[in-house]
């Protein structure tokens, strides 16, 4: 019985350094939920992570991003909402990186249905512009003749209701909503925080690759991460 619980356990550290190679910074719980053949439950699985060191520490972010604005205020449209496609309701935010001593900003923009990361924006600029770049990634990828009716959900701040970003969204028949709390906006900020910590805190970024860096992050989150 001690030979098995030790082969279970050999077996399950060989597996999470596997993951760890690319997702640094992947919970112990979402690992359970990767594709694996031993027959151990879910906490036995967490208890031999923690026993090997994967256990991760948290990381406090105090940089802020939004810019709030007292001037222009949209409903909440998504509250209470029952969403059954995509392209039904996107939600998006903003995050703060730090690339070689040089502030950049992220842009992400998910599709709540599916989860999926529709766009994902760096730059070393806040200005609206930049939000104009991310909508459009999401264009690219989904037709105009489904986004009829899609709701664009984020905060109140300023580069939200730009009017080359709100113009870009009417001219594609998309709704604005804007939320008061941050736990209105749940699902794109805690997405924000694995893209940051998970994923771009633990790669070496540079001026030179911080565009390759990005597709790789996006990559591994929509089509790597369970």
């Amino acid at each position: 019985k001690a030979d098995l619980r030790a082969q279970a356990s050999e077996c399950v550290v060989s597996h999470l350094n596997r993951i760890r190679k690319d997702h640094k910074r992947m919970g112990c719980r979402k690992m359970y939920y990767t594709p694996h053949n031993f027959p151990i439950g879910r906490d036995t699985f967490e208890q031999i992570a923690f026993a090997n060191g994967f256990k991760l520490k948290r990381k406090r972010n105090t940089m802020k991003t939004t810019w709030s604005q007292r001037v222009e205020i949209h409903p909440n449209l998504i509250e209470g909402r029952n969403i059954n496609n995509i392209n039904k309701v996107f939600q998006s935010d903003i995050f703060y990186l730090k690339v070689e001593q040089k502030d950049y900003y992220g842009i992400c923009i998910l599709d709540i249905y599916s989860r999926k990361l529709l766009a994902l924006h760096v730059s070393q600029s806040l200005f609206a512009n930049e939000n104009v770049k991310a909508l459009k990634q999401v264009l690219k990828s989904r037709r105009k003749d489904t986004l009829g009716d899609c709701i664009f959900h984020s905060d109140r701040g300023t580069q939200y209701i730009s009017k080359a970003h709100k113009e870009l969204l009417i001219a594609n028949n998309m709704q604005i909503s804007m939320c008061k709390l941050p736990q209105e906006n749940a699902y794109v900020e805690r997405m924000n925080g694995i893209i940051k910590n998970e994923y771009f805190h633990e790669m070496v970024l540079t001026r030179e690759n911080i565009l390759s860096k990005t597709k790789e992050a996006m990559n591994l989150y929509n089509n790597h991460r369970p």
